[in-house]
């Protein structure tokens, strides 16, 4: 009787470890993005300006889509920050290249002129969580 009492204490304190899970850095706390500087190739037509967009990650997971948010500077927002839902926000999806922590992940695009010239951007990550992490805020300006 003695021994069965213990058994099921022993399958009960058993059955409670295996269910408890340890809790680990959140998704969030896990992905870290870092902006990096635009790069200005060509002009590509009267008004059109061809650019190299640069983000890396130093840590990556549960990452939904990734690429780079800018405000550009119309009517004089230079102090405005840009987020994905902003009124005047241009995202710029990195799409077709998997989120690798440790390498740089670049994007060409083309914009016209004032599209970009004169703006804020940052590198941004949605993830799976919903949840958004953001890289740090730089300035592009043509020329400078």
């Amino acid at each position: 009787m003695k021994a069965n009492v213990l058994f099921i204490v022993f399958l009960f304190t058993l059955s409670s470890m295996l269910a408890c899970k340890k809790d680990g850095p959140s998704t969030a706390e896990a992905t870290e993005i870092t902006t990096l500087e635009t790069e200005y190739i060509a002009v590509s037509g009267i008004t059109d300006v061809d650019y190299a967009f640069n983000l890396r990650f130093e840590k990556a997971s549960g990452i939904k889509e990734y690429g780079i948010v800018s405000i550009p500077w119309i009517n004089e927002k230079s102090e405005t920050t840009p987020t994905i839902d902003s009124e005047h926000a241009v995202l710029i999806p990195f799409e077709d290249t998997p989120a690798t922590a440790g390498v740089i992940i670049t994007k060409k695009m083309t914009f016209y002129f004032f599209d970009f010239n004169n703006a804020n951007y940052r590198a941004y990550a949605i993830l799976k969580n919903g949840t958004v992490v953001y890289g740090e805020t730089l300035y592009f300006a043509l020329g400078s």
